[in-house]
C-alpha cells in the first residue's frame, strides 16, 4: 500500500525551491559589490552631460534637485529644515487634524510650525532662561 496521495514521484510543493529562494543564494555566494559602483539616487550626478539630459527630462535644474533630493528646505537661505517628530495622544491628533481640515494650516506640519513659532514667541523669556 503506498503512502502518497499525489502522482508517482510528486513532491510536496512547500519544500521546493522558488525563484527568490535561487536568487537569494546567489545574492549571498556569488555577487559582486563594487564600492565604486552606482550610487545612491540621492547623490549628485557628476557626469555634466547626463546632468543636462536629465534637467531636461525633469524640467530644470530646481526639479532635477527635488527628484534627487528629498524634501525641499524651508529655509529661505536654503540650509537643510530639521526633522523633528512628535507624538500625540488621539485628543489632541484628532483636534490637530480637525484644525487642518479647517483651514489653519495647509498640513500637519504647517500647523505645528505654526504653533511652536506662537508658544515660542508667547513664553519667548521662559525658553531662554
Amino acid at each position: 500500500m503506498s503512502t502518497t496521495t499525489g502522482p508517482q514521484g510528486a513532491s510536496d510543493p512547500a519544500q521546493e525551491p522558488t525563484a527568490g529562494d535561487a536568487l537569494a543564494t546567489w545574492a549571498e555566494t556569488h555577487a559582486e559589490i563594487n564600492p565604486d559602483g552606482p550610487h545612491s539616487r540621492f547623490a549628485e550626478p557628476s557626469d555634466e552631460a547626463g546632468r543636462t539630459m536629465l534637467e531636461e527630462a525633469l524640467g530644470g535644474p530646481a526639479a532635477l534637485r527635488r527628484a534627487l533630493g528629498g524634501r525641499p528646505t524651508l529655509d529661505p537661505a536654503g540650509a537643510k529644515s530639521r526633522e523633528r517628530k512628535v507624538r500625540l495622544a488621539p485628543p489632541l491628533d484628532r483636534r490637530a487634524e480637525a484644525a487642518v481640515q479647517a483651514g489653519a494650516a495647509p498640513d500637519f506640519s504647517a500647523l505645528m510650525r505654526t504653533a511652536l513659532a506662537e508658544y515660542l514667541d508667547r513664553h519667548e523669556h521662559q525658553a531662554s532662561a
